[in-house]
């Protein structure tokens, strides 16, 4: 059934029940004048009440799969989605560290970026936060979607960042750094944290003694920020750490698990856990302020974790499992599992491609979390893939130039 013919359908059953009150029903006083006898008279009454009900139930019915018609076709796989120039990336060319802020259709929108050490896009998708390598040591920059600039150096340390040493407060307005000695092979440093706000106050809170130290979120309602390291000079040892805005260690943990990346709110954590009895595996959803268990997510022994990432602006988890054989054999499945991870999971996409040797999947959410970008790349500045409605499974092939970042263009 099409659109036209559902409205054929409705503008019918509309004009049935405005004339329902129509219906022939015998009065009471012409049952009285015709004065059958008491059987024949409570079958007519009978009969009439059935004509009535039969015709209502009917109504409700058809009113009922008009509307689970209409749900379908907006939730369904033909729902369209399409490239939208609210959203943008940043995008490489060959040298791949020299990034250019385009629109999703490839439109220029900045000048370029040198030098690019790593990004990180804030919750709400409005900013990306640069680190780029300078003579003088990094300087950390802010990219604006809305009104397509980049900000004058915001911090400038000696120390290099530590890797992926970046977090954003929930709120948008700042990020959490951690800086300090990159150390061969490990070991344990001195490790500087920062607070910088996007208007470019900053202020060193903390030094943590440490390796592996890298930032995972800056709860700013809760003046929380959270931490994780792999290295103290207890040894080597997973370690989750809390502070207070204010430098204050409220936590600091040995935990069996490797914490990963934290929903941009702050309040939730996915770690990498093991579990009994071997090979059983599995990633944990945890309550970043608590480290109580929210959700697990098994992890099937033919397969592996290639990524998960939280959505933007939700408490949605996309895992992508994936397995690389012999040949070029490459099979991926991306699934959502909705609602902290407690929601039915569901298949967004799935890969499976044979000789396809040298190649990785990549996934990119757009800066909303409303779409993902979902494909195979070999390291080349231009992405071909999928781009895919997370709510509503439309999908559409793209080609876009391959997203290092991406970011929301409009407040």
């Amino acid at each position: 059934m099409d659109e036209r013919e559902a409205r054929v359908i409705e503008t019918e059953l509309r004009r049935s029940l405005v004339t329902l009150d129509q219906i022939p029903v015998p009065t009471l006083s012409s049952l009285r004048s015709a004065r059958p006898g008491p059987a024949a008279r409570g079958l007519r009454a009978v009969s009439a009440l059935a004509v009535v009900a039969f015709a209502v139930v009917v109504a409700l019915v058809i009113a009922d799969r008009l509307t689970a018609f209409r749900g379908e076709r907006a939730a369904g796989p033909s729902a369209p989605v399409a490239l939208d120039d609210r959203y943008g990336f940043l995008v490489p060319d060959a040298s791949a560290s020299r990034l250019t802020l385009t629109d999703e259709h490839g439109h220029a929108l900045a000048g370029p970026l040198d030098d690019v050490a790593f990004t990180r896009t804030s919750p709400n998708g409005r900013y990306v936060a640069v680190w780029q390598n300078a003579p003088l040591g990094p300087e950390l920059r802010i990219v604006d979607g809305a009104t397509r600039t980049v900000s004058a150096p915001l911090l400038s340390v000696q120390d290099p960042a530590t890797s992926a040493g970046l977090a954003w407060a929930s709120d948008d307005s700042g990020v959490v750094v951690t800086t300090g000695p990159q150390l061969a092979g490990g070991g344990v440093a001195r490790v500087n944290v920062w607070l910088v706000t996007i208007t470019g106050a900053s202020r060193q809170i903390a030094t943590y003694e440490g390796g592996g130290v890298r930032p995972l979120f800056w709860n700013r309602p809760g003046g929380l920020i959270g931490l994780t390291a792999t290295a103290t000079r207890t040894g080597n040892l997973m370690r989750y750490v809390q502070m207070r805005d204010d430098g204050t260690i409220v936590r600091d943990d040995n935990v069996s698990e490797q914490p990963i990346s934290a929903d941009g709110s702050g309040s939730l954590l996915v770690t990498n856990a093991n579990c009994s009895p071997a090979p059983c595996r599995k990633y944990v959803i945890r309550n970043a302020a608590t480290y109580d268990t929210v959700a697990e997510i098994p992890v099937p022994s033919t397969t592996n974790v290639s990524g998960l990432w939280f959505r933007p602006r939700s408490s949605d988890l996309l895992v992508l499992f994936g397995t690389q054989g012999t040949g070029g054999s490459i099979d991926g499945r991306l699934v959502l599992y909705p609602n902290k991870g407690r929601g039915a999971p569901r298949d967004l996409d799935s890969i499976s491609e044979r000789g396809a040797v040298g190649s990785s999947f990549w996934v990119s959410m757009r800066a909303d979390g409303s779409a993902v970008f979902f494909g195979l790349t070999q390291g080349e500045s231009v992405f071909q893939g999928d781009l895919i409605a997370i709510d509503t499974g439309g999908r559409t092939s793209v080609q876009v130039g391959r997203p290092v970042a991406t970011i929301s263009l409009s407040p």
